[in-house]
C-alpha cells in the first residue's frame, strides 16, 4: 500500500487535545476575570458605600438572560431607574435590577451607592448582594481550577499522567 494514502497512527481524539486544552484555558481566564470582577465589586462596596433615600422613577421589566440569576420559575427581570441625591447634593440617576415585581413608580427605596460612582448602585439589602456575590465568588473560583485542571490535563500526551 502506498504510504500516502496509509492511516495515520494518530486518533482524532488525540489530535484535538490541543484545541480542548486552549478552549478550557479561555474558559478558566473567562471565570478568573468575573471572580475579580466581584470581588472588587464586593469590596468596593464594603469599604465605602454611602446610604441614601431613593425614589423609583420608571420601571421597565425584559426576560431573564444567560447571564442573568434567574430563581426557579422566575421569566422576567426588573430594571428601575432610581432618582436619589448623592452626597455632595447632586442629583443622580440610576438603574438596579429587582427581580419580583412587587416595586411601584413613585415607591421609596434606600439606595447604597459608590462615592466615587454614584451610578453603581445597590437596591435595598447591601448585605445579600454580597452573599449573592460571595456565591458566584465561590462557584466562579471552583470552575475556575476544574478548567484551568482540564487545560493542563490535556496539554499533556495521552498517557502521562497514568500508566495501564
Amino acid at each position: 500500500m502506498d504510504p500516502y494514502f496509509q492511516a495515520s497512527d494518530r486518533t482524532p481524539r488525540r489530535e484535538n487535545r490541543k484545541l480542548t486544552a486552549l478552549a478550557a484555558l479561555l474558559i478558566a481566564l473567562f471565570q478568573g476575570y468575573w471572580f475579580l470582577h466581584f470581588t472588587d465589586r464586593s469590596a468596593a462596596f464594603a469599604e465605602g458605600a454611602l446610604a441614601a433615600r431613593g425614589t423609583i422613577v420608571a420601571i421597565t421589566s425584559r426576560g431573564c438572560r444567560v447571564y442573568d440569576y434567574c430563581l426557579d420559575n422566575q421569566k422576567s427581570v426588573y430594571t428601575a431607574t432610581v432618582a436619589f441625591t448623592d452626597r455632595r447634593g447632586a442629583p443622580v440617576r440610576a438603574k438596579t435590577d429587582f427581580r419580583y415585581p412587587g416595586r411601584k413608580v413613585g415607591g421609596p427605596v434606600q439606595v447604597h451607592y459608590l462615592p466615587d460612582d454614584p451610578t453603581i448602585i445597590v437596591a435595598d439589602d447591601l448585605e445579600s448582594a454580597r452573599k449573592l456575590w460571595l456565591i458566584f465568588r465561590i462557584l466562579l473560583a471552583g470552575g475556575a481550577l476544574i478548567s484551568l485542571g482540564l487545560a493542563v490535563v490535556y496539554c499533556l500526551p495521552k498517557d502521562a499522567l497514568f500508566d495501564e
